[in-house]
């Protein structure tokens, strides 16, 4: 399904379904690979990862949902969404040291880019989990609710989200995910180009 193809979704909710979120990569399927874990482990994550662009690229607007656990690349698929609402009992982590492995799922990008690199370092390599207040005091969660009121925040926020035009939010989301690294008039230029597209259309 290509989301960057269809200007008629607005809104990505993402969701997950029973107790938790999601608890990350399926062990047991990684077991049973044996000697073809390398090729397996390549495959799985090169379509979870060209799945993050379609998201990332995307006109509409993702909110990822959090409760229960949310770890390894589930923690990374909800940092590339553009918004994190959580239950405020949720818990986090990344999880891939006790793995003996690396991140995936963009989790080095995203952590280092709202974190910096040591407070990153930190949470990869020395925590084990951390609460939905501690997500959201470092910038990883951006509202927490009571569980049963997750879906009333949800519905507010896809509201609001839906009337915006397709343009200004990929225009948006571009210059803001790009401006970390770009310098500042190389961002007013980018600026520029964007407001002069989003002008051309219907919607403006």
């Amino acid at each position: 399904f290509d989301l960057e193809a269809n200007p008629d979704i607005r809104v990505i909710v993402l969701r997950g379904r029973g107790r938790h979120f999601s608890v990350g990569g399926d062990m047991a399927m990684f077991t049973e690979a044996g000697n073809a874990i390398s090729r397996v482990i390549a495959d799985v994550i090169t379509n979870f990862h060209n799945a993050l662009l379609s998201l990332r690229r995307s006109a509409a607007t993702s909110i990822a949902v959090v409760h229960g656990a949310c770890a390894g690349g589930a923690l990374s698929l909800a940092l590339a969404c553009d918004f994190v609402v959580a239950d405020d009992k949720a818990k986090f982590a990344a999880a891939y040291r006790k793995l003996g492995a690396s991140a995936d799922g963009g989790m080095t990008h995203a952590l280092t880019r709202v974190l910096g690199q040591r407070r990153a370092l930190e949470l990869l390599l020395l925590s084990d989990t951390f609460t939905a207040a501690d997500a959201l005091q470092m910038g990883l969660v951006n509202r927490l609710v009571p569980f049963d009121n997750l879906e009333a925040e949800v519905s507010h926020m896809t509201g609001i989200l839906r009337a915006n035009a397709p343009a200004s939010v990929r225009a948006l989301k571009g210059l803001t995910y790009q401006a970390p690294t770009t310098s500042f008039d190389q961002q007013l230029s980018s600026e520029l180009a964007a407001f002069a597209q989003c002008a051309g259309t219907a919607d403006f």
